[in-house]
């Protein structure tokens, strides 16, 4: 029986809720790879490896100064109306502009912020966050940056 066979199983004996919560899970899982593929593939371009600021060395304190600095603004985001989300993307894009980075690497850094909040709400969709330090601890994108 293969890890399908075992998956499926597994899945027979869940509630209806407990589907719903492993798929968005599921989704979310797949959603971070996919933005890890892309994330992989543009930092070898010479936009990005070469760019005007060099990003790929300080990503992770940018990233890490955004999110700080943006808690509230994606707070209200997150459950609010479409003034809210427009009043936080111009707050983001202000910042970024007086940032001085090129288009390629505002791309890059929102797609690492993206990323960002995509981990965090997969850790929130979950039940058990105790295996989260190892996945960290061997997350290729945060040790290749």
């Amino acid at each position: 029986m293969g890890a399908d066979g075992l998956f499926q199983i597994r899945r027979e004996s869940l509630t209806p809720a407990m589907h719903s919560r492993l798929d968005d899970h599921h989704n979310c899982s797949i959603e971070i790879m996919s933005i890890d593929v892309w994330l992989h593939v543009a930092s070898r371009s010479v936009a990005i490896m070469a760019g005007r600021k060099q990003i790929l060395a300080r990503i992770p304190s940018m990233i890490q100064d955004i999110m700080s600095q943006f808690t509230t603004t994606f707070g209200s985001v997150a459950g609010g109306t479409r003034a809210d989300l427009q009043n936080g993307a111009k707050e983001l894009t202000a910042k970024l502009r007086s940032m001085e980075i090129s288009s390629a690497e505002t791309m890059y850094l929102l797609v690492a912020i993206l990323r960002t909040v995509k981990v965090g709400t997969c850790i929130g969709l979950g039940n058990d966050t105790t295996p989260l330090l190892e996945i960290i601890e061997k997350d290729v994108q945060a040790h290749l940056l």
